[in-house]
């Protein structure tokens, strides 16, 4: 295989990656990002929780509020 086959995803990837986290996290408090930052590399819930003064029930709401954004179950685009 060629040497670029082993690479991941390219930079623009990130670029589209970045553009759709401050999309979905606009409008989040800090700590609500947090979470979200924190979930993606991979923070258990109960490090999330003490990291931000938040509670392991507030930040399983904080993740599963995000998912639905990012799938359209929200209902924000509905209509």
């Amino acid at each position: 295989l060629p040497e670029s086959a082993d690479r991941g995803p390219g930079p623009e990837f990130d670029v589209e990656v970045r553009d759709l986290l401050e999309t979905h996290t606009r409008g989040m408090t800090e700590a609500e990002r947090a979470v979200i930052h924190l979930s993606l590399l991979g923070t258990p819930v109960a490090d999330i929780a003490e990291a931000t003064e938040l509670s392991s029930r507030t930040v399983i709401r904080i993740r599963v509020r995000f998912a639905k954004q990012l799938t359209g179950e929200d209902g924000a685009d509905a209509g």
